[in-house]
């Protein structure tokens, strides 16, 4: 993306000679995380963070990128009960929400291998235990 170029850009000279790795990766979400944050300043809105308990016991996380934000409504909840949750919440609708009925988090979303998605391919369990493991 342009934003991630930039930095790329803006850091060339200092990083030539040092090979690629998690820090060129972890410059996506820290792009990511100062749009959402400049876009929610310009609008006076908040910016929820999406880290689950899980990743956060083990530091899987980008200062800066994925943890920018005010309020993180799944911080106390595990990798497995955030999937059991989407699962209840496509399935339910509370009596009184406000929300759309039938599935709102696509089914894909759910099923699709959980990955911090920094490179091609990648999976979380590429870094971790699987999630039942790390849970436990």
């Amino acid at each position: 993306s342009e934003p991630v170029e930039g930095f790329k850009h803006a850091l060339t000279q200092l990083f030539e000679g040092t090979q690629e790795g998690i820090t060129e990766e972890n410059l996506q979400s820290r792009a990511r995380g100062t749009i959402l944050m400049a876009i929610s300043n310009k609008f006076g809105s908040m910016v929820v963070t999406t880290g689950n308990k899980s990743e956060m016991s083990v530091g899987y996380a980008t200062l800066y990128g994925d943890m920018n934000g005010g309020f993180n409504p799944i911080k106390d909840l595990y990798k497995m009960q955030v999937y059991a949750l989407s699962r209840w919440r496509n399935s339910h609708v509370p009596p009184g929400a406000l929300g759309p009925s039938g599935e709102v988090i696509p089914k894909n979303i759910i099923d699709k291998a959980p990955s911090a998605e920094l490179r091609e391919n990648q999976t979380d369990q590429d870094s971790l235990p699987p999630y039942p493991v790390l849970d436990d």
